[in-house]
């Protein structure tokens, strides 16, 4: 590949399996920049004094993460390693706003043995994101390694269309949008975010956000524009999960 590509890795007590570092140099190739996110549950205070199982668990996490991202570096990619929230959805949406990966892996155990799975992890990531997701089953107990790769490894799944859409936003609200996302409004007889396909003419009294959402996920969301641009009220936390950013305005007053 000519450019470098940023690839997330999700995975637990999966993450150290050959397969995960085999699936990361053939999505990302050799230059790939990587990110190893391992949700796992931080132990409370009470815990720390009490001794619980919840440190060894914590301890294990750490050594399986290091593992993980060594025979990375080893293999000459950039790889760094995160502990995160226990919970992997949660885990997935802020290191996707953090890290801003160009492909997702998730690394799990069979079906028999996966609660990842249970909880329809991979396919709400597919559904969610407008990224291509990959899915690597690993099985540690019997070391056999890259039991299934989803479509045979028929190459990365094309992003779905997606629309870029702005919006105008007073220095208040960008504020407020710049600390913690869009929250609803009332607009066009809707609740949600107005949005337009229409590109900005950039001036003094406005900060623009410009956000990628997946044309599908958009599309119920459109509302009559009377003009050459499309509109759309789009539900808050649906903008949010897409990371919008600001293009042009100054935060610094």
């Amino acid at each position: 590949m000519s450019e470098s590509r940023r690839v997330l890795v999700l995975a637990n007590e999966t993450v150290a399996g050959r397969a995960v570092l085999d699936e990361v140099r053939y999505r990302g190739g050799p230059d790939a920049e990587v990110c190893v996110v391992s949700p796992v549950l931080v132990p409370s205070k009470l815990g720390h004094l009490l001794g619980t199982a919840q440190d060894t668990a914590l301890d294990q996490a750490r050594i399986r993460l290091d593992e993980s991202v060594d025979a990375m570096r080893a293999a000459g990619l950039r790889a760094e390693g995160h502990l995160s929230d226990a919970d992997p959805q949660q885990a997935l949406d802020d290191w996707i706003r953090v890290f801003r990966p160009d492909e997702i892996i998730v690394s799990t155990h069979p079906p028999a043995r996966s609660t990842w799975l249970e909880k329809s992890i991979v396919q709400t990531a597919r559904e969610r994101y407008s990224l291509p997701v990959h899915h690597v089953v690993v099985d540690t107990v019997h070391e056999a390694e890259t039991i299934h790769r989803d479509q045979d490894r028929e190459g990365p799944r094309a992003p779905r269309p997606s629309l870029t859409l702005y919006r105008a936003s007073e220095y208040e609200e960008a504020l407020t949008v710049h600390d913690g996302g869009f929250a609803n409004q009332n607009s066009a007889g809707r609740s949600g975010v107005a949005f337009t396909t229409a590109q900005p003419e950039v001036h003094d009294d406005a900060i623009f956000f410009m956000v990628d959402i997946p044309e599908d996920l958009a599309q119920p969301y459109e509302v009559p524009s009377g003009g050459t641009h499309r509109r759309f009220v789009i539900p808050a936390d649906l903008v949010n999960r897409h990371i919008p950013r600001a293009v042009s305005g100054d935060f610094s007053e």
